[in-house]
C-alpha cells in the first residue's frame, strides 16, 4: 500500500521536477514548479502551482502557466512589480502591483525559434493563480540552444532589475540588468567554478544573513545536473562571494554543496520572504534515475523549506547552514528524531517501519564519518551503486536531526551545516529510530 508524504509537497501521479517562481505575497507562500499535467513522465512542461501559509501544509492550485504547441515553459521566477516598471498593471492589481513571471521559453519543433531557448514574460492579475504570456515575447534572446532559468531581483538602490541567467554548457552564470523587465543589458558573467562536470542550471544570487550579526554576504546558488557529491548525480553547489552590482567574485576555490545526498536539486529561494529570511526549497530527485521511478505509487517531492544563514567556519570563512521549517507534532505527521553523536564515537542507528525492522535506513557513524545507507529501503529503480551517501564529520560532538515523511528522509547534521536528502520506499512509513549500539559495517 502506498504511503503519501504529509509535509513534503508532491503532485502525486503527474510528473514534477524543479521548483521555480517561488514568492511570498500577503502572507501566502507561492510554490511554482516544473509540471506535466498530462502524465507521469517528463513532457508538456509548464508551471504547476501550490500555496501555503506555513511552508509545511500545501494546497494544490493547478496549472498556472501551461505549455503551448510552440514552447514549453521552463524554470524562472515570479516578481511583484508595484512600480509597474513593465507597464502591465491593471486597476485590479492593487498597490502591490501585478505578479510577473520571468521564464524560459523552450521552443519546440515547428516554432520559428525551434532549437533555442529565450526568456519571456507572463503576467498574473489574479494573485498568481494564472499567468498570461505578453504579446511581444521574448524579452531576451541570445540565440543559444541552452540559455535558461532566469532569477530576477529588484535592486532598490539602483532602481533596476537584476537577472542571473544560466549558460549551462559554458558552466557560467550571466548577469543582466533592466529598468522594465523588457529591455536587458549584459553586465558580466561568473564561471566556470567548482563543479563543472554537469550543465549549470537554476542560479540564484541571494544576500544571506550571517548568524549572530546584522551583516549579510552574497551567495550564488548554482545547480548542476551531473557531477554531484554522491555518485555524480544532480546537486546544488553554492559560492560565497562579493557582488558590487555588476560583477560577482568568489571568496573560495573549493566546491561547496548545499546538500550531500542523492536527492537534492534545483534549489532556489522565495522572493520577498518576510523578516529578512532567505528560504530555499529543492526538488527531492535526481536526473540519474528520476524517469526510472514512474512505476512508483507517486512521484518525487520537494524538500522541506529551509532557512539559509551563513556561519563562520575557521579557515573556510563563511559556510551555509540549512535550518528546516519543521511541522508541528501530529499523530499522522512526519517523524522527527533528534540525537547526538560524541566525537570519535562509532554508532549505528536504524530508522525502520513499525513492525518491519527489515525495511530500514541506517545511519552509520565511524572514523569521523557519517554514512546514510538506504540499501534496505531504496526505491526499486535506484541502482545499488547509489544506495550509500556519506559526509566527513567535524572533530567535535555533533547533533543529528532526522525527518522522515513517507518516501523522503532528510538528515541535518551539526545544526544544518551538513545535510543529506534521500528518497526511500513508498510502501512503508519509516518512523522508529533505534540505536543498534554497534559499530557500522566495514
Amino acid at each position: 500500500m502506498a504511503v503519501w508524504p504529509v509535509a513534503h509537497f508532491t503532485t502525486g501521479a503527474t510528473w514534477m521536477n524543479d521548483p521555480n517562481g517561488m514568492i511570498h505575497r500577503d502572507g501566502v507562500w507561492h510554490l511554482y514548479l516544473q509540471h506535466n499535467p498530462h502524465g507521469r513522465d517528463w513532457g508538456s512542461i509548464g508551471w504547476g502551482h501550490a500555496t501555503s501559509s506555513d511552508l509545511v501544509t500545501w494546497t494544490w492550485r493547478g496549472h498556472a502557466l501551461p505549455a503551448t504547441p510552440d514552447e514549453m515553459a521552463f524554470s524562472g521566477c515570479v516578481v511583484a512589480d508595484p512600480l509597474d516598471t513593465a507597464g502591465l498593471a491593471t486597476p485590479a492589481d492593487g498597490p502591490g502591483g501585478p505578479l510577473v513571471a520571468v521564464f524560459t521559453s523552450h521552443h519546440e519543433p515547428g516554432s520559428p525559434r525551434a532549437g533555442t531557448e529565450t526568456q519571456s514574460l507572463a503576467v498574473s492579475h489574479d494573485e498568481g493563480a494564472t499567468f498570461t504570456r505578453i504579446a511581444d515575447n521574448p524579452v531576451l534572446d541570445v540565440g543559444k540552444q541552452d540559455s535558461r532559468d532566469p532569477k530576477v531581483r529588484w535592486d532598490p538602490a539602483a532602481r533596476r532589475w537584476l537577472m542571473a541567467l544560466a549558460e549551462p554548457l559554458e558552466r557560467r552564470i550571466a548577469f543582466w540588468t533592466s529598468p522594465d523587465l523588457r529591455t536587458w543589458t549584459w553586465l558580466s558573467a561568473f564561471g566556470p567554478h567548482g563543479s563543472v562536470e554537469g550543465a549549470w542550471e537554476c542560479p540564484d544570487l541571494v544576500h544571506v544573513p550571517v548568524a549572530g550579526t546584522d551583516e549579510r554576504a552574497w551567495v550564488l546558488l548554482v545547480n548542476v545536473d551531473r557531477g554531484g557529491p554522491q555518485g555524480g548525480g544532480s546537486a546544488t553547489q553554492y559560492v560565497v562571494g562579493d557582488f558590487d552590482g555588476t560583477t560577482f567574485r568568489a571568496r573560495h576555490d573549493d566546491v561547496r554543496w548545499l546538500d550531500h545526498g542523492h536527492d537534492h536539486y534545483a534549489a532556489v529561494t522565495f522572493t520577498d520572504a518576510p523578516d529578512g529570511r532567505v528560504v530555499a526549497m529543492a526538488w527531492a530527485g535526481s536526473w540519474l534515475y528520476a524517469r526510472d521511478l514512474l512505476d512508483e505509487p507517486w512521484g518525487a517531492t520537494m524538500t522541506l523549506a529551509r532557512d539559509l544563514e551563513l556561519v563562520p567556519a575557521g579557515d573556510d570563512g563563511l559556510v551555509l547552514r540549512s535550518v528546516p521549517v519543521l511541522p508541528a507534532a501530529a499523530p499522522h505527521g512526519p517523524v522527527v528524531h533528534r540525537t547526538r553523536v560524541a566525537r570519535g564515537e562509532a554508532r549505528t542507528f536504524a530508522l525502520h517501519a513499525a513492525g518491519d525492522p527489515g525495511t530500514a535506513l541506517h545511519l552509520e557513524v565511524a572514523d569521523g564519518r557519517l554514512v546514510v545507507d538506504r540499501s534496505r529501503c531504496a526505491p526499486r529503480a535506484v541502482p545499488a551503486t547509489l544506495h550509500r551517501a556519506g559526509v566527513d564529520l567535524p572533530d567535535r560532538d555533533v547533533d543529528l536531526l532526522v525527518v522522515a515523511d513517507a518516501g523522503i528522509v532528510e538528515v541535518f547534521v551539526d545544526e544544518g551545516r551538513l545535510t543529506l536528502t534521500e528518497q526511500v520506499t513508498r510502501s512503508a512509513v519509516l518512523s522508529t529510530l533505534v540505536d543498534l549500539a554497534c559499530p557500522p559495517r566495514t
